[in-house]
C-alpha cells in the first residue's frame, strides 16, 4: 500500500525524467510568460505573488531545438512573431496550457507525452540542427597518420580511424532521417576506403581517401 510520502514523490519523479527525455530530444521549451513565483515590494524586498498570481494563466510551447522561441513569448523583441513562423514551419510540437508552479509541473510532464508520441525513436539527430564539428577528430588522425613512421604508429592509427567508422555507422544506424543517414554513409565509406589502403601499406593514398570523409 502506497504511502502519501510516495504518492508526493511520484508528480517529483515524474517530471524529472520527462526533463531528462526533453533533453535527450533536443527540443526547446518556451513560456508564454515567465513563471510567476515571486514579485518585489514597494520596499525592494522579494516577496512571495499571491495564490491568484501565481495561478495566472500560461502556455508550454515545444519546439524542436533550431526554432527561435524564447520565454517569454509576447511582443518583446518580436516573440510572437517568431512564434508565428515557428508555427508557420512545422516546428512547434506541443502547446499545453497550464497555470502555476504545479501547472508547469504536469505541463512538463505531458510535453514529454506529445514528444514521445510524435518523435517516438527519433534520436536528436533528428531535432537539432549536426554541428559537423567532430569532423576535427578525423583532420587530427589525418595529421597524426602523416607524422606516424613506425609500424605501431600505423597500427594505432588504424585502430583511432576504426573507432571513427564504427561512431558514424553507429550515427548513421542511429537516425530515421534520410539526408542524415546518406551523409553519414558517405563519411564512413571515405574513412572505409583510407583503412583498406592503410592496410595495404600505402599511407599516402590512405590519407587521401581519408580527406574526402572532410568533404561529405
Amino acid at each position: 500500500m502506497e504511502t502519501e510520502q510516495i504518492r508526493q514523490q511520484k508528480p517529483f519523479r515524474k517530471e524529472r525524467e520527462a526533463n531528462a527525455y526533453l533533453d535527450k530530444k533536443g527540443v526547446r521549451i518556451a513560456c508564454q510568460y515567465y513563471l510567476r513565483l515571486f514579485k518585489v515590494n514597494e520596499a525592494g524586498e522579494l516577496v512571495d505573488l499571491e495564490g491568484t498570481e501565481r495561478s495566472a494563466p500560461n502556455i508550454l510551447y515545444v519546439s524542436i531545438r533550431k526554432a527561435m522561441i524564447s520565454t517569454p513569448v509576447d511582443n518583446k523583441f518580436g516573440g510572437i512573431r517568431r512564434l508565428e513562423e515557428t508555427r508557420a514551419a512545422g516546428q512547434i510540437l506541443a502547446e499545453i496550457p497550464f497555470a502555476g508552479e504545479d501547472g508547469y509541473s504536469f505541463a512538463i510532464i505531458k510535453a514529454a507525452e506529445i514528444v514521445r508520441a510524435k518523435l517516438g525513436t527519433v534520436t536528436l539527430a533528428d531535432v537539432v540542427d549536426i554541428s559537423y564539428a567532430d569532423k576535427g577528430e578525423i583532420k587530427k588522425l589525418i595529421t597524426r597518420l602523416k607524422k606516424s613512421r613506425t609500424e605501431a604508429e600505423l597500427k594505432a592509427r588504424g585502430e583511432e580511424l576504426q573507432d571513427l567508422i564504427d561512431q558514424y555507422e553507429e550515427r548513421g544506424n542511429d537516425t530515421e532521417n534520410d539526408e542524415l543517414q546518406e551523409k553519414f554513409q558517405a563519411i564512413s565509406e571515405a574513412l572505409e576506403n583510407g583503412q583498406q589502403e592503410l592496410e595495404e601499406g600505402d599511407k599516402e593514398s590512405a590519407i587521401t581517401e581519408i580527406e574526402e570523409a572532410l568533404f561529405q
